[in-house]
């Protein structure tokens, strides 16, 4: 997984979310753990952007699912409930051709 600050956004940004030989639902605490190393244990807005269109997510967006409602939106989910956090507010779009999903988190 790989991630950066992104001051634009006021938060994180991930990208890369790809978790191996570990067992489905595993994601969230990966991007949770990753982020406390780094030192960036409370994000206030998490980004996961350049979602590729062969994820589900991406066409699940495009069908009209909610954010939240989606694959990488549930693992997301499963991140902040790891940092201790909630989320207050999802929103989605397009980047260089490439869907995002973004949680604003309150801890």
């Amino acid at each position: 997984m790989r991630f950066k600050r992104n001051e634009a956004i006021g938060g994180v940004e991930v990208t890369d979310v790809f978790r191996g030989a570990q067992p489905a639902g595993s994601g969230g605490r990966m991007i949770a753990e990753t982020l406390q190393a780094a030192g960036t244990a409370r994000p206030e807005v998490i980004r996961i952007s350049s979602i590729m269109e062969t994820q589900p997510t991406s066409s699940q967006l495009a069908g009209g699912t909610h954010p939240a409602e989606t694959v990488l939106g549930r693992t997301l989910t499963n991140a902040v409930d790891a940092l201790g956090g909630t989320i207050t507010d999802w929103s989605s779009g397009v980047a260089q051709g490439k869907p995002w999903i973004q949680a604003r988190v309150r801890y």
